[in-house]
């Protein structure tokens, strides 16, 4: 047998409630071991791996333990007894050993061993017993099945084991009154249950949900639909019809509320409540004529002044109705609690009264299998209630045996599920508790998207949100989002899509919800095989960074406007935002006054004073901006002196112009009227001429008008001529065209002739024909005598057209002679009025030309005139160029210095409604210097 040395017999206290658990081979080399083992030892995991177990014995375990050990193990059976083992230190640990065979496919490939903390008594007892096999006091002892029993025949263990198959039909009656007996009692306790959770149910939770809705129409039907009314988001009709709605329900819940059994607290509050309930209906009536007059300012004003005061009392005594709703309710489950409790004690006082009278019937029959049994029974609620420690030791060798081995089987493999499951327990108790108290939000759903699990981070982003929820799920609360997918709650339909598929990978998603920005990354979460369990969620909220990001985006905007006077709020912020808060007002501030000095500079430059100058202290380019006013400002004291001596020169020669000019004038003034009385005398010569080239226009376009009329007669004779001829020619083509007509009237008659003829030889048949003919020969006749007497009276129609033909050429004759003679008399006339009318331009000319010389002079003798004005002008000019420059301060006044006259003033501008404070400066903000030679020369 392996002696583990050395030994320290210094005794390591295993925790209670804490397991060893090992597995090992059919051989006894260890393939399993737990943290406890490994803590407890000393040993490390490696060192335990592959080593036989009995690396931890003790040298004072006497062999009889292990041999029986191994005896039990080997049969298939389970072993418990208590051990000592030894540290690596040297140090020993006593355990309560369970030890069970690891069956696969019916064959045994290993065993398994859970062990426990053993209590005092135990330890006394086997330290007692293990002394005595060692130092060879044992005698009539033995280690069996883990317990010291006598050795050799017993009675009574014979007796029990024997067979219990005829004990069990004599209790068999007796078990069923036991079994109905305690289905009752199951039915009376679980009707009493129902009975008292329906209590609760229609007591409690339907008149919590009742004054929920009352609180929820006060607050949103009437108080947050007036926001939205005066805001126009509602119209005065719509919500005039809600309030209304929202009253019926308010009477309609709270009637139904005050039919259900309330507490004396419960009576006295909700008396309370209807008394401000029915102050609350009158101002809703007051609401409601507003809403009927569509009277916004009134609504505006009577919503802060009126309706909260009123809708608030309401507000809170509901919620201590509802908080007594809830204390009432704890109290039930508490009283249900304890009924609980007490059946339960009653239950087991009754099992033992059975147990009495079973014992009392059965005789000593009963008697000898009830203690196995009742020990069984005990072994099975104590595993049950996942106690490792319990035991169940048989002496016996009857049928319970074997439901004994297998009960003892059946807790060794359950300790060790257990400790198991409490390893992976703590481990996920630690994770949770890291979870919880992780600053970051998490939330971890299962395969279906349903919500499991939230930090205490997340319930509080979910409450900060709640509010705005509501305002789309009014029933919405961060205790109910349990068992409901995250799904239900996002507003971008995108986003509900995206978060509806199962995750292959980590996705992060940008969510914008109830005023918040979100940073949502989703992980899945996977088990050992792969199988997908779910996601886990980290909510990042980002609202206070985009806030920051579009604040700072603002006062980066308004500084690239010009506008200097904004800042960064740093109520709310820390670390990183506050100091960038910091750092830009810091940055502004620096700007805004800075040009705020550069700005009064100006200002004063704008009012004539050239000596201000930038005091603060800059660097870079506002230390360059500083030292370029001063230059700019030095630059215009030297350019302001350089004008005033100039002023003083043009002054002095304005002076002498205006002498000269004013002596030329008087000169200018008297050829001005000698010029004036020539041009009198051209005058008149000219209105002479002019009248008689006039008269000799005037007889020279009545010749042109006589001409044309006669132009006008000879073109008339001349078409009358044309016309005459043209009638001549139609009346001998008339005449051709009657003699042709008189030739076929000629040949018509012949063929008449000869058609009478032809129709006489024809006898009787031709008698309709020669009628016929006989009228065409009429007609013909006829036709010859009427075409000779259009001939004759067109013969005579031609001797007089030919005779008038002949007249009118003469005429026309006549006319061309009287044209030519008229155009004679008009050419003549024509020369007459050319010269009159050029010898009335030559006059017309020199006295224009006289006249144009008087203009000159006049025109000369002005500009005089203007050139003297001008000059006096030039010297007042200069006299008040010289008083406006004199407003310019150039240097600090002397003592005694004359007084200038003070320029007019710009009026400078306002500032502006934005806060604009350092934008402009007034004479009184101008800094005067004192000293003359005070120009910064120290930066």
């Amino acid at each position: 047998m392996r002696n583990n040395q050395p030994v320290t017999q210094k005794e390591v206290m295993l925790p209670v409630g804490q397991a060893i658990v090992s597995t090992t081979d059919l051989k006894g080399r260890i393939t399993a071991v737990n943290p406890v083992f490994v803590q407890i030892s000393g040993f490390t995991e490696q060192e335990l791996i592959g080593q036989p177990h009995n690396l931890v014995r003790h040298p004072d375990m006497p062999p009889e333990a292990f041999a029986d050990l191994w005896t039990t193990l080997q049969q298939g059976r389970p072993w418990t007894g208590l051990v000592k083992n030894r540290c690596k230190n040297g140090d020993h640990y006593w355990v309560l050993a369970n030890a069970t065979p690891i069956y696969e496919n019916g064959q045994p490939v290993g065993y398994m061993s859970v062990r426990t903390a053993p209590s005092r008594e135990q330890v006394a007892a086997a330290e007692g017993a293990y002394r005595d096999f060692r130092e060879g006091r044992a005698a009539g002892l033995k280690i069996s099945e883990g317990q010291v029993v006598k050795a050799g025949f017993s009675l009574g263990g014979w007796f029990k084991s024997r067979s219990i198959a005829q004990r069990i039909f004599a209790i068999c009656g007796l078990l069923t009154a036991g079994m109905l007996l305690v289905g009752l009692l199951g039915l009376f306790s679980v009707g009493s249950s129902d009975a008292r959770l329906q209590t609760v149910y229609d007591d409690r939770v339907v008149p919590l949900k009742q004054l929920k809705e009352v609180a929820d129409a006060y607050a949103v039907s009437i108080v947050d639909l007036s926001h939205k009314t005066r805001d126009g988001a509602e119209t005065f009709e719509s919500a005039l019809g809600k309030v209304e709605q929202a009253q019926a329900l308010i009477a309609d819940r709270w009637k139904a509320y005050s039919a259900t059994y309330l507490t004396d607290d419960e009576k006295a509050l909700a008396a309370q409540a209807a008394g401000l309930m029915q102050q609350g209906d009158k101002v809703t009536g007051q609401l409601k004529d507003i809403l009927r007059n569509k009277d916004k300012d009134a609504l505006t004003a009577f919503a802060a002044k009126d309706l909260y005061p009123a809708i608030d009392p309401i507000s809170d005594k509901l919620t201590e109705l509802i908080s007594l709703q809830l204390q009432v309710a704890q109290r039930s489950v508490e009283q249900a609690h304890e009924d609980a409790t007490a059946f339960r004690i009653k239950f087991g006082a009754l099992l033992a009264v059975f147990a009495a009278l079973a014992a009392m019937f059965s005789f000593g029959l009963v008697r000898s299998i009830r203690q196995p049994i009742n020990e069984a029974v005990e072994f099975f609620k104590r595993l049950a209630e996942g106690r490792s420690d319990a035991q169940l030791n048989f002496s016996r060798r009857d049928e319970l045996l074997a439901i004994a081995d297998i009960a003892r089987s059946m807790q060794i493999k359950t300790g060790c599920d257990l400790a198991e499951a409490r390893q992976v327990a703590a481990e996920g108790a630690r994770i949770r508790m890291a979870l919880d108290g992780a600053g970051t939000a998490m939330t971890i759903s299962n395969e279906n998207n349903v919500l499991i699990y939230m930090n205490d981070a997340a319930r509080r982003l979910w409450t900060e949100m709640t509010p705005a929820m509501r305002q789309r799920v009014p029933s919405f609360s961060v205790d109910t989002m349990m068992q409901h997918s995250l799904v239900d709650f996002f507003d971008d339909e995108d986003v509900k899509a995206a978060y509806r598929q199962q995750l292959t990978a980590p996705r992060t998603l940008e969510v914008a919800m109830c005023g918040h920005i979100l940073q949502v990354t989703a992980t899945p979460v996977r088990d050992a095989q792969g199988n997908y369990l779910g996601r886990a969620s980290q909510w990042l909220d980002r609202t206070l960074e985009v806030a920051v990001e579009n604040e700072v985006a603002g006062i980066v905007g308004g500084a690239a406007r010009g506008d200097f006077t904004r800042r960064v709020a740093t109520e709310g912020k820390s670390g990183f935002f506050l100091h960038l808060a910091e750092d830009l007002n810091t940055l502004m501030q620096t700007s805004q006054v800075g040009l705020d000095e550069v700005a009064g500079v100006l200002s004063a430059v704008a009012d004539g004073d050239l000596t201000q100058r930038v005091h603060g202290d800059y660097q870079g380019t506002f230390g360059q901006l500083k030292d370029d006013v001063h230059r700019t400002v030095g630059r215009l004291q030297d350019i302001v002196g350089q004008i005033t001596d100039a002023t003083d020169a043009i002054n002095t020669a304005a002076k002498e112009i205006a002498s000269g000019n004013q002596d030329l004038s008087a000169r200018t003034e008297e050829q001005a009227s000698s010029l004036e009385e020539t041009a009198s005398s051209m005058e008149q010569l000219t209105s002479t001429v002019k009248h008689n080239a006039d008269n000799a226009r005037t007889a020279n376009e009545l010749a042109g008008s006589a001409q044309t009329v006669a132009e006008q007669g000879g073109e008339v004779v001349a078409q009358v001529v044309s016309t005459m001829t043209a009638i001549h020619q139609s009346s001998s083509r008339i005449a051709d065209i009657i003699g042709v007509i008189d030739g076929i009237a000629f040949q018509t008659n012949i063929l008449a002739l000869n058609a009478a003829v032809e129709a006489a030889r024809a006898g009787e048949q031709g008698r309709g024909f020669a009628v016929v003919a006989t009228e065409v020969r009429n007609l013909a006749q006829r036709s010859a005598a009427a075409a000779r007497e259009i001939k004759g009276l067109i013969s005579d129609s031609v001797g007089k057209v030919e005779t008038g033909d002949r007249l009118v050429a003469q005429a026309g004759r006549t006319m061309d002679e009287v044209v030519s003679s008229i155009k004679r008399v008009a050419k003549i006339m024509a020369d007459i009025s050319n010269a009159s009318r050029e010898q009335s331009a030559g006059i017309e000319q020199v006295s224009l030309a006289v006249s144009q010389m008087d203009e000159v002079t006049q025109q000369n003798a002005a500009l005089v005139e203007e050139a003297a004005a001008a000059a006096e002008s030039l010297e007042e000019q200069a006299q008040a160029l010289a008083t406006a420059v004199s407003v310019f301060k150039v240097q600090a006044a002397a003592h005694g210095a004359p007084a200038r006259l003070a320029a007019p003033r710009r009026a400078l501008p306002k500032a502006s409604a934005k806060g604009d404070a350092g934008g402009s400066w007034s004479a009184g903000q101008l800094i005067r210097a004192d000293d003359p030679e005070d120009t910064w020369e120290e930066f």
